[in-house]
């Protein structure tokens, strides 16, 4: 299990914000693309997507809490890696985390 420190000192790391950012900018694409998307997830899929950035340091914080329970080396493996499976563990952690967080 990462400790908090680890976890805290991860939430710099440049490599998982990059990936964050990407994966939110994926999501508010995939929201806009939705046949009828509530008013809220498009105004959500709106800000993001003009900045990702902005949305970050929630995403990034409910990821590492969601992976807390693995260790230190599992996490970083994760963002370390550069495949699409890699890839994809970081998109369905975001997207889990914005649609629990805009409660969808």
């Amino acid at each position: 299990m990462a400790t908090y420190l680890e976890l805290q000192t991860l939430r710099s790391n440049s490599l998982l914000r990059n990936k964050c950012a990407m994966a939110i900018a994926k999501k508010a694409h995939a929201i806009a693309q939705e046949a009828t998307p509530v008013a809220e997830k498009m105004a959500w899929a709106k800000a993001a997507i003009g900045n990702p950035e902005s949305k970050l340091e929630a995403a990034i914080n409910y990821v590492l809490a969601d992976k807390s329970a693995a260790t230190l080396a599992t996490i970083m493996g994760i963002i370390d890696g550069d495949t699409d499976t890699n890839d994809a563990i970081v998109q369905a952690a975001i997207d889990e985390s914005i649609d629990r967080l805009l409660g969808v």
